[in-house]
C-alpha cells in the first residue's frame, strides 16, 4: 500500500458556498480498472474519522507499515 495524505498540503476552498468547508486535504485515487488517477478532497472531519478507524482496527493495517520505509 502506497497511500498518504499530508496534513501540510491543505488547499483552500476557492469557491466556497454556504455550509461548505474552508479547506480540504487533496489526494489521488487510482482507478482499479482503467488505472486513471482521479483527484479527490477530504475534510478534516473525514480525516479524523479515518484516523479513528485505523486506530480501532489495527489488524487491518498489519502489512501497511512495512511499505512506509520505501517512501520516506
Amino acid at each position: 500500500m502506497k497511500s498518504r495524505i499530508y496534513e501540510s498540503e491543505k488547499v483552500k476552498n476557492k469557491k466556497r458556498g454556504f455550509g461548505e468547508h474552508v479547506e480540504y486535504y487533496p489526494f489521488y485515487v487510482k482507478d482499479k480498472i482503467t488505472g486513471d488517477m482521479k483527484k479527490a478532497l477530504i475534510t478534516q472531519h473525514e480525516l479524523n474519522k479515518c484516523l479513528k478507524r485505523g486506530k480501532k482496527q489495527p489488524e487491518d493495517l498489519e502489512n501497511f507499515d512495512s511499505w512506509l520505509e520505501y517512501f520516506d
